[in-house]
């Protein structure tokens, strides 16, 4: 059963890889109360799709050629009589024919390779790689829609036309690294690893909360193999989201895509490194299975609005980028459903939500203006509600000392069921309410106490919200 911790739905997230659990996969929008496409230049014979893999598919392939092999038989074009000698033909006078035969051929040449130069200085006038999110310290990133698709009416190839895979990886492996943490002196070990997104050219990286968490030293590998000490600049175990700073200079920070634009059955392409640095810049590829899917952590009730994958995504790929066929991060890898009942199943943070979350961390270290109750919560649905003669809503199990809930009359073992005249039933409910409230603001709450003695009552209080700058639920 999970458990809200008050902090407008966080809870701690376990420094292991499998941070996130399946909160009932039920396609809602976002609920983060503190936060808030095609790519030109490729090859218009780039497949739209292509099966799923562990290996990504090759395009383009020719089929093999099923032609017969051309076979002649003189006897079948003999003349005459069988046995006689064909008969001489007399000769032809060349005629104006062959001199316009060869004007036209020669025109054809010329016209081709004036068509081929413009080509090649068509693409170096576009270039074939499209923009990134080119985000410094000074600033948040940013998101870029799909590029529009439209047609050349040539073979060069069009404005907005998708990559091929090989081209997305191209594209994305330089924006992608690895991480490795080290939690305790005097150890030549590394204690886990991980893998993140380059987001600005001055060496800000965006990974999951998991992989850093508890590191006392933090080594980042780029693709080319340079290893650079990192910094975390700030982490939230609420939303499993981190960024990291090395000191560097002209890096390729990824695009950013709009992943509100993500569709079911587009394909992916997931980034990282599984297993650490043996199978470092491993490139999968897949299908979006579901979007808006509400995953919480496992130690708290807060959820965020996740794509699910059938990409492979194990150990070592969070924090990787999961990214559309025009090379645009949509997403942050989180850790795959470890239970063995389940395969080709992962799960990356959109990264519509997962934005502001990144912006406040690199600006101010922390999630700033979000909220927290300071309680921890279960939720009663129906069939609870019945067994316990209790109504639905939220069960309230632990009250924060000093937290916005400590003191205004409510105790261990009262139910939630309204905030601001609004029924509560589930954690969703809760976040929905809080989405959008800022230190300071009042909600008003329903409250349903049982008695012993049968004198039930239902009361409302008054709630003062206040910041939340900490990880941990208590705070």
């Amino acid at each position: 059963m999970n458990e809200y911790n008050g902090q407008n739905g966080f809870g701690d997230q376990p420094p292991q890889e499998t941070g996130w659990t399946d909160s009932g996969a039920s396609g809602q929008n976002s609920t983060d109360p503190g936060a808030a496409g095609p790519q030109p230049g490729a090859s218009s014979a780039a497949p739209e799709s292509a099966p799923p893999s562990d290996v990504p598919p090759t395009d383009g392939a020719p089929a093999g050629d099923s032609a017969q092999p051309f076979s002649f038989d003189p006897g079948q074009y003999a003349q005459g009589a069988p046995g006689s000698a064909p008969q001489p033909t007399p000769p032809r006078r060349k005629g104006k024919g062959v001199v316009v035969f060869g004007a036209i051929l020669c025109c054809v040449v010329a016209l081709a390779g004036i068509i081929i130069g413009a080509g090649y200085i068509y693409k170096g006038a576009v270039g074939e790689d499209g923009t990134s999110s080119r985000a410094s310290s000074s600033g948040g990133v940013s998101i870029n829609d799909k590029p529009d698709s439209g047609s050349s009416g040539s073979a060069l190839p069009a404005a907005g036309e998708k990559l091929t895979t090989e081209q997305v990886a191209a594209k994305l492996k330089p924006s992608v690294v690895g991480i490795a943490t080290y939690n305790q002196a005097g150890t030549v070990e590394a204690s886990s690893y991980g893998s993140g997104i380059i987001i600005s050219e001055d060496g800000y990286i965006v990974t999951n909360a998991h992989v850093v968490s508890g590191a006392i030293g933090v080594t980042v590998t780029l693709n080319n193999g340079e290893d650079y000490s990192g910094t975390v600049i700030g982490t939230d175990a609420k939303t499993d989201l981190a960024v990291v700073k090395i000191e560097a200079k002209n890096l390729t920070p990824a695009e950013l895509g709009n992943s509100d634009q993500m569709e079911v059955g587009e394909q992916v392409a997931a980034v990282g490194n599984p297993g650490g640095p043996t199978l470092a810049g491993s490139v999968t590829y897949g299908y979006v299975s579901a979007i808006n899917r509400q995953i919480a952590s496992t130690s708290g009730a807060y959820s965020m609005n996740c794509i699910q994958t059938d990409a492979a995504i194990n150990p070592g790929n969070s924090g990787g980028a999961l990214a559309n066929m025009y090379g645009q991060v949509v997403g942050i890898n989180s850790s795959k459903i470890a239970a063995t009942d389940y395969e080709g199943i992962g799960f990356a943070i959109a990264i519509n939500d997962a934005k502001p979350i990144i912006d406040s961390l690199m600006q101010n270290g922390y999630v700033k203006d979000r909220v927290k109750l300071g309680i921890s919560v279960t939720e009663i649905n129906e069939t609870l509600a019945k067994i316990n003669d209790l109504p639905q809503g939220l069960y309230i199990k632990q009250i924060n000392p000093g937290g916005s809930m400590d003191g205004v009359g409510v105790q261990v073992g009262d139910v939630i069921t309204k905030v601001n005249g609004t029924d509560i039933t589930s954690f969703d409910d809760l976040q929905n309410q809080l989405k959008g409230q800022k230190p300071g603001d009042k909600i008003k709450m329903t409250i349903y106490r049982k008695s012993q003695s049968g004198a039930d009552k239902t009361f409302e209080v008054v709630v003062e919200l206040q910041e939340d700058t900490g990880a941990s639920s208590a705070s």
